[in-house]
């Protein structure tokens, strides 16, 4: 760490604040502990803007101590200067926990900053995915639970850690980079490094955030709870910094937000992830969250995820997965689509087709080129296709109730309908509809009715060979 420059930062920073109030405080107090106290307090308040300069611990107590030779004071112990590096480190005074402080009688003050865009010199987005994911921004994966979007995010989360090629053949980035995994769902053990494994990721490159250790200054006990959101944003950032992390995943984000956070308040939302578009500006690194759909259903893709319509704002890209509609849902190989939502920082790139293959207990992606299929479109299958299911069984149940008939007949019936093949036969599977040979009607298959209280499931021959 610049130590003069450290110094030059803080001295223009506290020229613009009270934080000068601080200082004279400081100076005046005759008894060594008051000024100990009040340092404690400089020291923090001055935190909040060199913060990003400072990426470890090593770098935190210098900065402690350049202070203390600044102001002259002596006796600082080690003691004092773990209470300082503990504060620092696990509590990081934020804005709001400084106006804490005005509230103890110590007065705070804003200062906005303005800029010429004449000083901004222009940059180019850097990727981490060519067209789908940008370094440095937010970007959301939204689908139904059981999708298979964690397994997708693995997928990506493989390809960074060994700097192979992404889905769509495109080159990834310039060299193998660490990832940094928040889960709330899936168990380290049991699923995240099995499913890794088969994505062949390097796991030497692969971390997890499990917990936050939490030191209380007062009374010199530890704790730990989970990972909470904006909160430790200031330890993910140093991590991310000496980790050389290019992706973040958060895994659901909802899991991760603290209490004073409403998933569903826009304003409450942009305050939290303001914090987090900072630190992915600040590091570079791309970060992915991944959502669960909310309960609705039609409209548009953008209104599908969970919570707040702040929380896709605030992201710069944003892609769903779903089933292909193609595809029949009853017959289990079903291929997903990974679709662009929105995206802000380029043109939609295309939509892509990816199956899961079983390798042991688990399964990897096999990516199968691109889909004809926007995000909308899926969005209005998924609904379609349920009023189409719908449809279809209150046909074969009309077309059957007085017996068995020729299965000819029903399908062209169904077809001037406007009934698809594969809608007859999901509904006809879903039904129990029987495939039979009547004695006596030669080699003709016929559609027959369960039997009552016959399950589907227990059927036989539920579709004609």
């Amino acid at each position: 760490m610049n130590s003069a420059g450290t110094l030059e930062k803080v001295e223009a920073f506290i020229t613009h604040t009270s934080a000068s109030n601080i200082l004279e405080q400081i100076r005046g107090e005759s008894g060594e502990s008051e000024r100990h106290r009040w340092w404690l307090h400089f020291t923090l308040w001055s935190y909040r803007d060199v913060r990003f300069k400072l990426a470890t611990e090593a770098d935190v107590t210098a900065f402690l101590r350049e202070t203390c030779e600044k102001l002259n004071l002596s006796g600082i112990g080690e003691n004092t200067i773990h209470t300082a590096r503990r504060a620092i480190l696990d509590l990081h005074l934020s804005i709001s926990q400084a106006e804490d402080l005005g509230e103890a009688g110590i007065e705070t003050e804003k200062a906005c900053e303005f800029i010429p865009l004449a000083d901004v010199a222009a940059e180019s987005i850097e990727w981490l995915w060519l067209g789908y994911i940008p370094m440095g921004k937010m970007t959301i994966v939204d689908g139904d639970p059981g999708v298979s979007k964690s397994t997708a995010a693995l997928d990506f989360a493989a390809r960074v850690s060994t700097g192979r090629k992404m889905p769509d053949g495109t080159a990834g980035l310039d060299r193998p980079r660490g990832v940094l995994i928040m889960s709330a769902e899936d168990g380290l053990a049991d699923t995240i490094r099995p499913r890794l494994d088969v994505a062949k990721a390097d796991m030497d490159r692969v971390h997890s955030m499990t917990s936050t250790t939490v030191h209380n200054g007062e009374t010199g006990e530890t704790s730990e709870r989970p990972a909470i959101l904006p909160d430790d944003f200031p330890q993910i950032e140093r991590f991310i910094r000496c980790n050389d992390i290019g992706l973040v995943i958060v895994d659901p984000l909802m899991a991760f937000l603290g209490d004073k956070t409403n998933s569903w308040n826009d304003q409450s939302m942009r305050r939290a992830l303001f914090p987090l578009s900072q630190m992915a500006d600040a590091t570079g690194a791309a970060i992915l969250v991944v959502r669960h759909f909310n309960k609705g259903s039609g409209g548009k893709a953008t209104n599908r995820g969970g919570g707040s319509i702040a929380t896709i704002g605030n992201a710069r890209a944003a892609f769903m997965i779903a089933p292909h509609p193609d595809d029949d849902p009853n017959q289990g190989d079903v291929r997903r689509l990974f679709a662009c939502t929105k995206i802000n920082v380029a043109g939609k790139p295309s939509t892509l087709v990816y199956r899961l293959v079983p390798e042991g207990k688990h399964c990897r992606i096999q990516w199968e080129g691109e889909s004809p299929y926007t995000a909308d479109q899926l969005i209005a299958a998924e609904v379609s296709g349920g009023n189409q299911r719908k449809s279809a069984s209150a046909f074969l149940l009309e077309a059957l109730k007085d017996g068995p008939r020729p299965t000819v007949d029903v399908e062209e019936e169904a077809s001037e309908l406007g009934i698809s093949e594969r809608t007859l036969n999901s509904a006809r599977k879903k039904l129990g509809v029987k495939a039979i040979k009547p004695k006596g009607k030669g080699n003709a298959w016929w559609m027959s009715l369960p039997e009552p209280g016959e399950a589907p499931e227990d059927v036989k021959g539920a579709v004609s060979p």
